[in-house]
């Protein structure tokens, strides 16, 4: 068996996991996965839950659907992989058709396989990649393709930490909202590869079928956080402008809660109360975090402009210089 560390759960499988550290097997573990199995319960009857709007090819993207006989949901990918989910997020079953690879199952248990893991906990998780500025995390919240993963990359290569791409975990604790690191790996599109590294950067692809790259902050010789941070703020992605831009913008109350609940993570997955729940933990954690709209240039090249107003909004949050 081996453990493997991730957004501070505990995973166990009779199997390495590919891009998640492994450490040491002790005690209990949070999560334990199964590899190329189902559980001996799957063809129990089901409930559908959510179809995706989104589509791959003639499918929807995802189909979710309740076992309620056994506690359970199932994740069903277009691509051929499906995730089977006790309802308490402790045990994932994953399997998938030729000609995909463990590497490919990888692309999703480390998102919404895991995030619904950490929402069973209780955990509020958002769409957001961070960076530790200053002793604290600024999360760059927004969907995918908005540009986080580039922001972030760009943070690090200007000795920021990474603590995140993709999944911000947030815990709401005695000391304030903390996150929790993730996998040491960012993963990047062919353009923000390039952006980023030049044009004869080559990049390994996440997986054959799977075009975005995987980068390795420790591999590139880049720093990525290794303990909980406390959260700074909280900058929602804006559209593109080319007058007065970059710029980071306040926002009102109103709009602050619904551009935070609009990108929490996997909320697809989660029931009514838990819907409810999060409404409730987005409130506390506005009242209390800095929210801004960021207003990025509409040359992505102007990324060095870019961090440098993140750094300096981060600087002055509190009045300081």
């Amino acid at each position: 068996m081996a453990d493997h560390l991730a957004f501070g759960l505990r995973l166990r499988s009779a199997h390495p996991l590919p891009g998640l550290a492994e450490v040491g097997a002790q005690g209990d573990a949070d999560v334990v996965i199964a590899l190329d199995a189902q559980p001996p319960w799957a063809e129990v009857p089901e409930q559908e839950r959510y179809r995706s709007d989104e589509r791959e090819g003639d499918e929807p993207a995802v189909v979710v659907s309740a076992l309620p006989t056994v506690g359970a949901i199932v994740l069903r990918y277009a691509e051929g992989i499906r995730f089977h989910i006790t309802t308490d997020g402790r045990q994932v079953w994953a399997d998938w058709d030729a000609p995909l690879t463990l590497a490919d199952a990888m692309t999703f248990l480390v998102g919404p396989v895991l995030g619904y893991a950490l929402r069973r906990r209780g955990l509020l998780a958002l769409h957001a990649s961070a960076a530790v500025i200053d002793g604290r995390a600024v999360a760059f919240v927004g969907p995918g393709g908005a540009g986080k993963s580039t922001l972030v990359t760009a943070c690090a290569q200007r000795g920021y930490a990474v603590v995140t791409d993709d999944i911000l975990v947030l815990r709401e604790t005695p000391r304030g909202w903390m996150t929790t690191p993730a996998p040491d790996q960012v993963r990047l599109w062919e353009d923000s590869e390039r952006l980023l590294f030049g044009a004869g950067s080559r990049l390994a692809p996440l997986t054959p079928t799977f075009p975005k790259r995987g980068l390795s902050l420790a591999q590139a010789g880049l720093v990525s956080a290794h303990e909980a941070v406390p959260v700074g703020a909280l900058l929602l992605f804006a559209p593109r402008e080319s007058i007065d831009a970059p710029r980071i913008e306040a926002v009102g109350g109103g709009e602050a809660l619904l551009g935070l609940v609009s990108n929490s993570y996997a909320n697809y997955l989660l029931d009514d109360a838990e819907r409810g729940a999060e409404l409730q933990a987005v409130g506390r954690l506005a009242a209390v975090v800095p929210v801004k709209r960021l207003v990025p240039h509409e040359d992505p090249g102007r990324l060095d402009a870019l961090v440098q107003t993140v750094s300096h909004f981060v600087m002055h949050i509190d009045g300081r210089d």
